[in-house]
């Protein structure tokens, strides 16, 4: 299937990015390079998604996300591709400055 990414490319692109390889010198390449050279579609954000923080997804499986319900145009892009997005109303989580993505981080531990 796509291989899909979200970003806001003016943040994206502000600075090069430098991606270290074993055994190679560092390239230096503008992020939205980097991944169409890797085959990954970006869909873009505007500026007031930015601000309503509507990019804040977490991927449950491939082509799979949930976001937040008033992020109505990336989600209609990412089923336009085939994906499928869970829409959760998250006004308190946003209160808390939390999200779908920051809420569900995993935490690393032993194993039991």
């Amino acid at each position: 299937g796509p291989r899909l990414a979200l970003g806001h490319l003016a943040s994206l692109d502000m600075h090069p990015t430098i991606v270290y390889r074993a055994g190679r010198s560092p390239e230096y390449t503008f992020f939205s390079d980097y991944m169409s050279k890797c085959g990954v579609e970006l869909i873009e954000t505007s500026a007031e998604e930015r601000q309503a923080i509507c990019i804040n997804y977490v991927a449950t499986a491939p082509l799979q996300a949930v976001g937040w319900s008033w992020a109505t145009r990336l989600t209609a892009e990412i089923e336009k591709h085939g994906g499928k997005v869970w829409s959760v109303d998250g006004a308190e989580l946003v209160n808390g400055n939390g999200g779908p993505h920051c809420l569900t981080c995993p935490i690393e531990r032993e194993r039991v």
